[in-house]
């Protein structure tokens, strides 16, 4: 049974080779050891405890965690990320590519917030690749192609109102793309390759001192003293962890965690080959774009995701047959769009959940003193969390310089 894994500075995946490490375990919030399996273990909690106390202690190490942990990290804070499983490896987060577009929904008007959400996003890419991560995202502008003239009329009208899009009649629409009524180009949108940019924040984190954990699972958080608000959280039997707690766990949350109800949508990503590179990755309820094979043939493939649903239950869950047939709809669905793609090979299906509430924004909500909950991103996490992470940071600083008062808004 394998215990704990901690991943300092050198050991965290996309750190440059110059980094040096602290040498510190990691403390567990309530924790259960968990094996490479994600069986849950038998090794004593203590293994991972530590009588030295960090500012903040996030649990999840998907985009949420991982942005909020490197922007702490910039800021000088002392941090530790507690991962059940493998850092920006499972869950929701860990999708074969996602977009980068804030021009959303049917109106394709963009919320204030997502576009601060990308601007957030290009100045952390900037800073990463500064640092000498690969971030492995790529501003290639984001086509949206409209289903209808009257829709074509609608985004036209947008395109001339705002700065953010611009509109291509039919004739302007790139070689490869079937749009008949037009299409809304967003040009500082483009797409992103998730375990690349996991694997530089990792690196940038631990390259600041942050601790990373994998194969702990959080099952609850309480305090050390709960008449003494500064003396931090423990689990049971443990020493002091961390100043603050701050909830990243997506979909995946364990059942004594203090997350807000949200709903669970199930959604596939599949990649196709062969496919003709796309200048521009194509957003919308199904959506996709080209990239190199990520094997390493170097050939392009297409990635489509979309048929967002409610998870199946145990009692109802999806055989194989039914998978085959959602992969292949997705391509049918796609292909319509990008015709070239009608007779591709589907060589990879991923699945994964991701978590939502009503009105489909973020949500950063302290659900007890000093215990946050940063998430709900449904499809804007990579959109929003660099955004999101550094309005938390604003607020978990002011908290932690003036001894986290839990009264302080």
């Amino acid at each position: 049974m394998s215990g704990p894994r901690e991943r300092g500075p050198r050991a965290a995946a996309g750190a440059p080779d110059a980094a040096q490490g602290s040498g510190r375990r990691a403390a567990a919030v309530g924790s259960d050891r968990v094996d490479a399996s994600g069986e849950p273990g038998t090794a004593e909690a203590t293994d991972i405890a530590t009588d030295v106390a960090t500012d903040v202690a996030i649990v999840g190490a998907g985009i949420a965690g991982l942005s909020l942990a490197d922007a702490l990290a910039r800021r000088g804070r002392t941090v530790r990320v507690l991962e059940a499983g493998r850092i920006g490896a499972q869950g929701g987060s860990a999708l074969p590519l996602a977009l980068l577009n804030p021009h959303r929904g049917r109106s394709g008007r963009a919320h204030p917030d997502d576009l601060a959400g990308l601007a957030a996003f290009w100045r952390r890419d900037a800073r990463l690749r500064a640092d000498g991560f690969d971030p492995g995202a790529e501003r290639s502008g984001v086509l949206r192609v409209a289903a209808s003239a009257a829709q074509a009329d609608r985004w036209r009208a947008l395109a001339a109102s705002v700065d953010t899009a611009s509109w291509l009649e039919p004739p302007a629409v790139p070689a490869g793309v079937r749009a008949p009524h037009g299409a809304l180009l967003v040009p500082d949108g483009g797409w992103v390759d998730p375990p690349r940019l996991l694997a530089a924040l990792a690196g940038s984190a631990a390259a600041r001192g942050a601790d990373l954990v994998e194969g702990a699972r959080v099952v609850g958080v309480g305090r050390v003293d709960a008449a003494d608000p500064t003396d931090g959280f423990r689990g049971d039997g443990m020493t002091r962890l961390a100043r603050a707690v701050v909830l990243c766990v997506g979909a995946d949350a364990d059942a004594g965690l203090p997350i807000p109800d949200l709903t669970r949508l199930e959604g596939d990503v599949i990649t196709l080959a062969p496919a003709e590179p796309l200048p521009h990755p194509i957003a919308g309820g199904v959506y996709g774009g080209t990239r190199s094979d990520p094997t390493g043939s170097g050939a392009p493939v297409a990635a489509v995701g979309g048929n967002h649903r409610t998870p199946a239950t145990a009692t109802g869950a999806r055989d194989d047959a039914e998978h085959r047939a959602t992969a292949r709809a997705l391509r049918d669905r796609f292909a319509r769009s990008v015709p070239g793609l009608a007779d591709a090979e589907v060589v990879a299906h991923w699945r994964g959940v991701r978590a939502k509430r009503p009105g489909h924004r973020p949500w950063t909500v302290e659900r007890a003193p000093d215990v946050w909950f940063l998430g709900a991103f449904a499809g804007r996490g990579f959109l929003c969390a660099a955004a999101e992470a550094e309005r938390l940071v604003e607020r978990l600083d002011a908290r932690l310089d003036r001894g986290a008062d839990p009264a302080a808004p």
